[in-house]
């Protein structure tokens, strides 16, 4: 009932946003020439590292990633991330957001079994994921720095639903 409820009212948002989005403020301000971004994210659905933007118009689209490979071991966090500005302001843009994440584990260790004296070794492999959506906030107080701030509802592996919350500070190219 409750996940009904949370689904309902993130379309209901994204309907009365999105009739509102189709002009631009008068008040907006003049952004730089360039479409792409740069910089670095972290949050609960929409990816941990490294990000890469690129917007064209109203629409923007991230990628976030953190891969550490070694031998033995690896991890790989991932993001795949949607925007749509509804309202433009002179310092701040207020969008719509729908978030992907993958994290990938990959690790072995060894452990001492008491009973037989053996060594023996493990290797184990997780996959997690998360999707999300909900409301954002981008923040430019200087020509080509700004910060992005986001929170709603994420889906967890399909079986869990909860606030989110993720953020990023990048530099306009």
């Amino acid at each position: 009932m409750n996940t009904k409820l949370i689904l309902l009212g993130v379309a209901l948002l994204t309907v009365v946003f999105s009739a509102n989005a189709q002009e631009i403020a008068p008040d907006a301000k003049l952004k730089i020439d360039s479409k792409h971004m740069i910089g670095l994210a972290a949050g609960t659905s929409g990816g941990l590292g490294v990000m890469y933007a690129f917007n064209p118009n109203r629409f923007t689209f991230q990628a976030v990633a953190f891969p550490n490979m070694r031998p033995d071991d690896a991890y790989l966090h991932a993001g795949l991330n949607f925007h749509y500005d509804v309202e433009n302001y002179r310092y701040f843009d207020l969008f719509l957001f729908q978030n992907n994440r993958l994290v990938y584990d990959r690790y072995k260790y060894s452990d001492y079994d008491y009973n037989t004296g053996e060594t023996y070794t493990v290797k184990r492999e997780n996959y997690s994921f998360a999707h999300s959506a909900g409301l954002g906030l981008n923040f430019e107080p200087l020509d080509h720095f700004g910060f992005n701030f986001m929170s709603g509802f994420a889906v967890y592996n399909y079986n869990q639903i909860s606030m989110c919350i993720d953020a990023a500070i990048f530099f306009r190219l």
